[in-house]
Formats: structure tokens, C-alpha cells, sequence
């Protein structure tokens, strides 16, 4: 049962609620350490939280769009700035190069592809339709106009 009220929160709870997702795990974390018969004090807040949060199920979604894209890695290589740079002859090993430093960039954000050649663009995420999912959703709308200077591909 512990194991079960780790992992729903994430799966069905995740974004919509995410503050909940953490109250619900260290209360499972807690029946485990306190065992039974006090376990279920926090057994029962645990799957009362769940069953009152908001729900989401944008991360199964985002996963299996993303896991189609990654299906032929060979199609689709890693921007050089994000590839393994910090042993001697890296560069030539992996072909990486310098990515920008993002502390240095307006708003700690370095205007660079961060999504390998032929997925720049791709949209993954897709809020649902909840109080802050609207909010992330807006802020990865912002964040990808801010980076790429246009909207999503679809």
C-alpha cells in the first residue's frame, strides 16, 4: 500500500496539485517508519488527500509524445552544447561544445536549442485544465518564446 501512495500522486495528481503530491508522500514515507496500528493516521491523510485533490494526467501524455520522439535516437542528436564536455579529449569523443553560461543571460535563461536537431520547437507539454496548470502552462509558453523567439510546433 505504501508504495502505491508513492507513486499515484505522481501519476494522477502531478502537476495539478504538486504541493499535495509532497504531503502525500512523506505521509507514506511516515506510516512505513511508524508501522502498524499508528500507521494509519497517516495512511488515511495520505488517501484522503488524494481523493480530494485536483487531478492531471499531463505527464502520461508528455511521456508517451516524448518517448514516440526518442523511439530512433540516431535521428534526432543531442545539441552539441548539451553533450558530455568535461574529461580531455571530450570535444572530439562526443563532438560537445561550450553551452551558454544561463547566469550570465537576462533572466538566467540562455537563448540556445536545448532539443536535438529536428525536434527545436516540439511542443510536449499540455496543461489540463486546472488552477496551476494554467499558470505552468503559461510560464512554458513564456519560457519557449523566450528561447526559440516563436511559438510552438505542433
Amino acid at each position: 500500500m505504501v508504495r502505491r501512495l508513492r507513486e499515484i500522486p505522481y501519476t494522477y495528481i502531478g502537476l495539478a496539485n504538486p504541493e499535495q503530491v509532497t504531503q502525500i508522500v512523506v505521509a507514506a514515507n511516515q506510516a512505513e517508519k511508524i508501522g502498524m496500528p499508528k500507521a494509519k493516521y497517516p495512511l488515511m491523510f495520505a488517501t484522503m488527500l488524494m481523493c480530494i485533490s485536483p487531478k492531471s494526467g499531463s505527464f502520461d501524455q508528455s511521456w508517451e509524445k516524448l518517448d514516440q520522439d526518442t523511439q530512433n535516437p540516431s535521428q534526432h542528436p543531442m545539441p552539441r552544447g548539451l553533450r558530455d564536455m568535461h574529461y580531455k579529449h571530450s570535444e572530439e569523443i562526443t563532438g560537445g561544445g561550450l553551452i551558454d553560461n544561463p547566469f550570465q543571460m537576462p533572466h538566467q535563461i540562455a537563448q540556445q536549442n536545448y532539443m536535438p536537431k529536428g525536434l527545436a520547437g516540439r511542443r510536449y507539454y499540455y496543461p489540463k485544465d486546472n488552477e496551476n496548470e494554467r499558470k505552468l502552462g503559461a510560464q512554458y509558453l513564456k519560457l519557449h518564446r523566450f528561447i526559440y523567439n516563436e511559438d510552438y510546433h505542433e
